[in-house]
């Protein structure tokens, strides 16, 4: 395996995980989440390098209300697209997003719709919400850990990051998990919240897309178009942002398979990830190319 983490262009800060076979079965692109960079999926590029695949996961410009290029989604859209130009796979690569990162792909996916040809070989939308749906929020109000779940997002929306390790935890992992080996080595739960709450990640106007992706239908004036594209919804079992509406519409309507993740919660690093959920994402992966 060979891992290069890219310092100029428009790789900027982004990893690059390659199998040293030299037998590359396909490419697979990765969109970090809100408050998240390129390092949340150290582990899971390790794994996909292991079955063949080589991985690139992406490292966004921080959010700004003051700079043109990042402080409209577009901007963010741009990124990935000129990431996917400067890669120039030799085959179509796949594109995953989780969370946040997956309503990007989305958005991308709805623009990719006006081309005859698609960028990319399939996506995979990773604990993410249904791109232009109602926020579920106030469908979990009434349960215990959706409230905690919407006030724990209003606390990020307002500071800009998680407050400390216990408020983060309570979004993205289970009650029980106190270390994650899901960024590649095993770290705490304090590690981990130190890592979203650095400055590169870590801004009030990161988690935009988040807010504001249920008005994206009257934006545009209609709803995202129907994936061109093979698609895996991967839906955490326990994830207390995205509900389980969220996951049988996006399968409904864009006729996507389903991966539903056992004993894991929002970040998808909980023990046990790499049977519930790597495993599984590259067997669909070896499917798809092999096709």
């Amino acid at each position: 395996m060979y891992r290069r983490v890219v310092t100029l262009g428009p790789l900027a800060g982004c990893t690059r995980v390659t199998p040293t076979s030299g037998n590359v079965r396909g490419h697979v692109v990765l969109v970090p989440g809100m408050h998240h960079d390129a390092w949340y999926f150290g582990g899971l590029q390790v794994h996909l390098a292991t079955r063949g695949y080589e991985s690139v996961a992406l490292t966004l410009k921080p959010f700004s209300l003051l700079r043109t290029s990042t402080a409209m989604d577009g901007g963010r859209l741009k990124d990935i697209q000129a990431a996917l130009r400067e890669l120039d796979f030799p085959k179509k690569p796949v594109l995953l997003g989780h969370s946040q990162g997956g309503l990007l792909v989305q958005m991308f996916m709805d623009n990719e719709s006006r081309n005859e040809q698609p960028q990319c070989r399939g996506i995979v939308l990773y604990a993410t919400g249904a791109l232009g749906q109602l926020s579920p929020f106030m469908d979990l109000v009434s349960q215990v850990t959706g409230a905690l779940g919407m006030v724990n997002m209003m606390t990020v929306a307002a500071h800009g990051y998680n407050t400390d390790a216990d408020e983060m935890k309570k979004l993205f992992f289970l009650p029980t998990t106190t270390s994650t080996n899901v960024t590649g080595e095993t770290i705490t739960m304090e590690e981990y919240w130190r890592l979203t709450s650095t400055s590169n990640v870590s801004c009030i106007g990161e988690g935009t897309t988040t807010y504001t992706h249920p008005l994206y239908s009257r934006w545009i004036l209609h709803n995202p178009r129907p994936f061109r594209v093979p698609s895996l919804v991967v839906f955490a079992e326990q994830d207390v942002l995205y509900r389980a509406i969220h996951r049988d519409w996006l399968v409904k309507y864009h006729g996507s398979s389903l991966l539903v993740a056992t004993n894991q919660a929002h970040c998808l690093g909980d023990p046990g990830w790499e049977d519930s959920v790597a495993n599984p994402l590259a067997d669909w992966l070896d499917d798809l190319y092999l096709h």
